[in-house]
């Protein structure tokens, strides 16, 4: 239940590990952030992800606007994770495969460029009285994670050994992030505001909290929760610290926004095989805690935003011509808009904005 992005990262190394096979080190670190180039002043729809050709063996950031990719020029094997639109300024973080076949993070603005930090995966991104908040996680050591926010590229590292840092938030000048830190062994969903770590939960269970939105004076964090007695895991939503319970048994919440009176939480729903294990997933969205399923097998919701009284999520569905998944956009009850479609490839989308 960590952060996702880690783990994707992780296993696109495992699935080509030809990569390892670079040049040597430079004097950034060994790794000089590819330059891109698209358009923050357009309104619509902002898409961030990743598409994967299978026949090229490439794996490529994207950020679509209004379905079509924005960048011209990608690297080869590159992530996004968080889209942020600011004013005419459309941000994007996302990892980049180095020299040294590590993923680094980094950040583009309007498709310039620049690194954040090496051995660092970024998962959200906030903009706010033009400071830019990124949140993340940054390995310092071998087999050591910890959760990470760089404000204006300052990095801060926010809790222990073994925590992460899923979602960013800035409310009146108090940053908020979402993460995960250890206690006495166990994963507990953490809130860090500006920079005080507050658990959540029972404080026995493992948790981990995977979204963050501050309405007025009250703070909503979206994750999950083991219930180790069933050794399963459930869908949470904690209002003020407040637990409710979303989903039934090996659910998952990854994304909070709130419209007036109305909370939208985007996430999955696995579905267990016989012996009782999560095989495939859902792509599901609760509003004020009934769940609606948007797609099934092999999909999932990571990210839902409101704009104008329209509810978007983004996230992955089967492709309707292939075996493969393609990145989507969910709009209300409007058929979904598919993005990255290339035959023989497969696309996520991560986070959605609306301009």
């Amino acid at each position: 239940m960590k952060n996702r992005f880690c783990a994707l990262a992780s296993a696109i190394l495992l699935l080509f590990p030809l990569l390892a096979c670079h040049g040597k080190d430079d004097p950034n670190n060994g790794h000089n952030v590819t330059q891109m180039s698209w358009d923050g002043k357009a309104k619509g729809v902002y898409l961030a992800g990743y598409e994967v050709n299978i026949p090229k063996s490439t794996i490529q950031p994207r950020l679509w606007i209004n379905g079509i990719p924005q960048a011209t020029v990608t690297p080869t094997f590159a992530l996004f994770s968080s889209v942020f639109v600011s004013g005419d300024d459309a941000y994007v973080v996302g990892c980049e495969l180095s020299k040294e076949a590590r993923y680094d993070a980094a950040l583009w603005k309007n498709g310039a460029g620049q690194l954040l930090a090496v051995n660092s995966v970024p998962a959200s991104i906030f903009v706010s009285g033009g400071d830019v908040y990124v949140a993340g996680v940054k390995n310092v050591s071998t087999d050591n994670e910890v959760a990470v926010l760089w404000v204006n590229g300052k990095e801060t590292m926010l809790g222990s050994s073994g925590s992460g840092a899923n979602c960013v938030t800035v409310s009146n000048g108090v940053s908020y992030v979402a993460g995960y830190e250890p206690v006495n062994g166990r994963d507990m969903a953490t809130l860090w505001v500006n920079g005080a770590a507050t658990r959540l939960g029972d404080g026995t269970s493992e948790s981990v909290a995977n979204s963050v939105y501050v309405s007025g004076d009250k703070v909503y964090v979206a994750g999950a929760v083991v219930d180790e007695g069933r050794d399963m895991f459930h869908a949470a939503l904690w209002e003020n610290g407040a637990e409710t319970v979303l989903g039934d048994e090996y659910t998952l919440a990854n994304s909070v926004c709130v419209h007036g009176n109305n909370v939208y939480v985007a996430g999955r729903e696995y579905v267990v095989d016989r012996t009782g294990e999560p095989e495939t997933s859902y792509a599901v969205l609760w509003a004020n805690g009934s769940k609606k399923v948007l797609a099934d097998y092999a999909a999932a919701a990571y990210s839902v935003v409101v704009s104008d009284g329209d509810v978007y999520v983004a996230g992955v569905r089967p492709h309707p011509y292939t075996m493969w998944t393609v990145g989507t956009v969910w709009k209300n009850n409007e058929a979904p808009q598919d993005v990255g479609q290339e035959l023989g490839s497969l696309s996520q989308a991560y986070s959605v904005c609306v301009k």
